[in-house]
């Protein structure tokens, strides 16, 4: 009886099926409802308000919101696992860093000149080194390594930014190395199939993919322009006329006085005496 195997008991099967208690958080907190009829979570359809991208090429070949926002950041924390959303892990990303908000609008520029899937802003993510990042996605290794050159090229021709900023090529979002490890160790568990195969089946995505209205845009640049002008970035006034973005304060304090320089005595040559060679008394007599 020992060495027979065990089924698994009906309890568990719900455990590894309950879709809704895995998306409790989508339904309290994120605007999704069980939908009448086939009970599929479906989402409010509002948009972000406060975005900080400029999202300046869409594609609905990257459903980021189901994959980052749904099964990553809300199913796979809750079940307490860190993989990484097997959609995810065939997107290849070519970033360049640009160093300040000339340079970031000048990246945007390159962006909407190339027409490729793109898009570019502030970093606030607190895991990401640098305030701005530009993004460049891509479906394989192969078409990555085809874009990095391409993005290159332009980056290097390009007169506001040229071989300075830095270019990269990366697998997925940072986020998921950050918890997830490595990226060329990542691997697809059958427990993790099981699990995306009921999210896919059971919760409609909520991604967007309309272009971003103008409005939105005038947002987006406000918030850059903000955003330098609080990380010291000087290049903010190329976008204020050169007036500073507020007033300055009114102080109160008084600059501290240089201190004058000492006068040198009549006749000396300002070099220090030789230090005697040994100890003297006190009526400076060696002893």
């Amino acid at each position: 009886m020992a060495d027979e195997k065990v089924e698994a008991s009906y309890y568990d099967k719900l455990k590894s099926e309950d879709l809704i208690e895995w998306a409790r958080p989508l339904i309290e907190g994120a605007g999704y409802r069980l939908r009448f009829g086939d009970g599929k979570l479906v989402p409010d359809t509002s948009m972000h308000h406060d975005t900080p991208w400029h999202h300046t090429n869409m594609t609905d070949r990257l459903d980021c919101g189901m994959h980052m926002s749904i099964m990553w950041k809300v199913i796979f924390t809750g079940l307490g696992r860190d993989w990484v959303p097997s959609f995810c892990q065939e997107c290849w990303k070519v970033v360049a860093r640009p160093k300040t908000l000339l340079q970031l609008f000048a990246v945007e520029g390159v962006q909407e000149k190339m027409q490729r899937p793109s898009k570019c802003g502030i970093e606030v993510r607190p895991e990401v080194h640098g305030l701005y990042g530009a993004y460049w996605y891509n479906d394989s290794v192969e078409s990555g390594r085809e874009c990095y050159a391409a993005v290159r090229k332009a980056i290097d021709e390009d007169p506001v930014l040229g071989p300075d900023v830095d270019v990269l090529l990366k697998r997925a979002c940072t986020e998921f190395e950050r918890r997830g490890g490595p990226s060329d160790k990542w691997t697809v568990t059958p427990a993790q199939e099981h699990v995306e195969e009921i999210v896919h089946r059971l919760i409609k995505s909520n991604t967007n993919f309309s272009p971003q209205a103008k409005h939105m845009v005038t947002r987006v640049h406000r918030k850059w322009i903000e955003y330098a002008y609080a990380n010291a970035d000087e290049t903010y006034a190329y976008f204020t006329g050169g007036e500073p973005l507020f007033p300055p304060y009114v102080t109160y304090h008084e600059e501290p006085k240089p201190k004058p320089k000492p006068k040198k005595k009549k006749g000396s040559t300002g070099t220090k005496p030789e230090k005697s060679s040994g100890p003297v008394n006190k009526k400076g007599k060696k002893k």
